[in-house]
């Protein structure tokens, strides 16, 4: 798997996950996960680095991505957030209002322009 050219992507939701994983791969994308929580995350994190990662916002169990998200941005890794609610609703702690948001659900090329302009970003 080329890392260059990896997609991270941090969804609880299976399905979700699985269709944002398809979108990317269509795209020509290399996708690592969908990890269920950010610990899965982490863990794939401790040995591969990816070019940019989606994150969902809210992981089942009350749980959130912005621990994981705090680590991306210290290791200068782009990424986005993906959420079920209404991006503009302040529920997206403030250190990352600059982050690119999407409400979900989301179109297959939403996603891919996304991490498009985040590939950017990394090089």
């Amino acid at each position: 798997m080329d890392h260059n050219h990896t997609v991270m992507i941090v969804e609880d939701e299976a399905l979700i996950g699985l269709d944002l994983a398809r979108s990317l791969q269509k795209a020509d994308y290399d996708v690592a996960g969908p990890f269920e929580t950010s610990a899965e995350a982490n863990k794939w994190l401790e040995q591969s680095a990816p070019v940019c990662a989606l994150l969902d916002v809210n992981l089942g169990d009350g749980s959130n991505s912005f621990e994981l998200a705090a680590r991306l941005a210290a290791s200068n890794i782009p990424f986005g957030f993906l959420t079920g609610y209404a991006a503009s609703k302040g529920h997206i702690d403030q250190q990352f209002n600059d982050v690119p948001k999407l409400s979900k659900p989301c179109r297959p090329e939403e996603v891919v322009a996304m991490v498009r302009a985040l590939s950017v970003r990394h090089s």
